[in-house]
């Protein structure tokens, strides 16, 4: 009795809890990250299916658990999703304070990287910084191509120039080529903006050169079509047209990156095709034009692939195309060849590709004649 007695009193002053409770910290926190991650999912399908407000609520919630749990990683790339769901509402203001933020943590972590102790001796080390030191300034790319966006549709070309070009700077320091185009992409629009149509052209071609090199057809039909936009009236309606073209090849399970839902919509994709309907209808291509409507009728925002027939090029446009496609072939051909031997040639051989490149841009530039202001 008095055994018992003990062991009851004592129970009371340290009360038995069930073994499962006691790491409670560490289960706390991963359920958390678990949770995170499936909100993250759940608002960029949201994003992806249109439903913007609903992307921001989700996306709203994981930020709020990942700041809570410290997570700088995914804090950073979830306030970039924000940001872009923003862009896609039209509230550039907004998208540029969740893409600053996004900016300013990235390089915070970068400045810790920096500043960490490392032993320079460890090959394993040096190894995982590099690794980590690219990851930072893939994320890096990525904020300030953002940022570049965004001020671009505020209205503040020097600032949007300023960001695309910083992106393109890192981009070519780590070859991360759809980085580079998305930022040649901005400039040329920039360029577009001010009048200078010859810069616009070339900035415009070298994108194309790089989204195909990073086998992003959609980032290609972007530049493709904007290029478009600054050329004569029978060019423009062979380059609508095939950009349009361009992602009808791609497969329906296509899903479109947060980055290409920042740069395009439902709507937008189309006015592309009313907007070439009525080129068609100003040359009087009355039964083409009716072609480029039926298929504009079939454009969910995921269809990206088979349910969009191509539209057809007439002969003139199939021959000017192949001539076109031939160049632009060569012209990422060098590009390829430049970029991957930089580091392994003499400085003369890489001028000679360069020279060669010139060539083949300045035959792409005669080929496609353009209006406007040429400075």
């Amino acid at each position: 009795m008095r055994l018992i007695l003990i062991i009851l009193s004592l129970t009371c002053i340290f009360p038995v809890q069930p073994l499962f409770l006691y790491p409670v910290v560490a289960q706390t926190t991963y359920d958390l990250q678990v949770k995170a991650n499936g909100l993250l999912e759940e608002g960029l399908k949201a994003y992806k299916n249109n439903k913007l407000p609903r992307a921001i609520e989700l996306l709203q919630r994981a930020l709020t658990i990942y700041e809570s749990t410290d997570d700088r990683l995914h804090t950073a790339s979830t306030l970039g999703y924000l940001g872009n769901v923003y862009q896609s509402l039209g509230e550039y203001k907004r998208a540029y304070e969740h893409h600053q933020r996004q900016l300013n943590l990235v390089r915070s972590q970068m400045q810790q990287l920096k500043n960490k102790p490392r032993n320079s001796n460890s090959s394993s080390w040096r190894q995982i910084n590099t690794v980590l030191q690219i990851e930072a300034d893939q994320a890096q790319i990525k904020a300030l191509n953002n940022l570049g966006h965004d001020y671009w549709h505020l209205g503040d070309r020097v600032r949007a120039k300023s960001c695309y070009e910083e992106a393109e700077e890192l981009s070519q320091k780590i070859d991360d080529y759809q980085g580079l185009a998305l930022s040649i992409h901005g400039i040329g629009n920039i360029y577009s903006a001010e009048g200078k149509n010859k810069q616009a052209i070339s900035a415009y071609q070298k994108a194309i050169n790089f989204f195909a090199i990073a086998g992003d057809k959609i980032g290609e039909s972007l530049a493709l079509y904007d290029l478009g936009s600054i050329v004569d009236p029978d060019w423009q309606i062979l380059l609508y047209k095939q950009s349009l073209n361009l992602v009808s090849t791609l497969p329906e399970s296509q899903q479109l990156s947060p980055q290409h839902l920042s740069m395009t919509s439902e709507v937008d994709r189309v006015s592309k095709y009313r907007r070439l309907a009525d080129l068609l209808l100003q040359r009087e291509r009355v039964f083409e034009a009716q072609q480029v409507l039926d298929s504009s009728k079939s454009i969910p925002l995921q269809a990206y692939g088979a349910k969009i027939k191509a539209i057809d090029l007439d002969e003139r446009e199939q021959s000017l195309w192949s001539q076109y496609q031939d160049l632009v072939d060569e012209s990422i051909k060098i590009t390829k060849q430049v970029r991957s031997v930089k580091n392994e040639i003499a400085s003369e051989e890489q001028e000679r590709l360069i020279r060669e490149q010139q060539r083949v841009n300045e035959a792409i530039m005669t080929l496609i004649t353009f209006t406007g202001n040429n400075s």
